[in-house]
């Protein structure tokens, strides 16, 4: 089954927005510059997004909602356990379940490099 025209079209528009993110940080980036790139004008991305915090949000919205229902998950789990004062079977499964976290982080190290290292303020970029 192929994709509708607005599906490709949002996807290449949410490739092109991460890039820019990436490239001059959320402060930094451009609306103008994102629309170039996916070949489109900005009224186009207003089609789809209401401003750049909804594009924003659209690329790392889903990363951050799996990894906080994880997180949820896993807390229950030690919670449970610690109640249950299997401390031993706890600590085996907390080790896993860091492991299970820094695979999904790196999986997704692009989104993670948007939060930590690209969301605020963009440095000057020199000549």
């Amino acid at each position: 089954m192929t994709e509708r025209k607005a599906e490709k079209t949002e996807k290449k528009l949410l490739a092109c927005a991460k890039a820019e993110f990436l490239e001059n940080g959320f402060v930094g980036a451009n609306i103008r510059t994102i629309a170039q790139t996916a070949g489109m004008t900005t009224g186009a991305i207003y089609r789809y997004f209401s401003d750049k915090n909804a594009l924003f949000e659209a690329i790392v919205g889903p990363t951050a909602g799996e990894i906080k229902h994880y997180f949820v998950e896993l807390t229950n789990h030690q919670m449970s356990m610690l109640e249950q004062k299997e401390q031993a079977a706890e600590f085996t499964a907390m080790e896993e379940g860091m492991r299970e976290i820094v695979d999904f982080i790196y999986d997704r190290f692009d989104v993670f490099d948007l939060l930590i290292n690209h969301y605020r303020v963009h440095p000057t970029k020199s000549g």
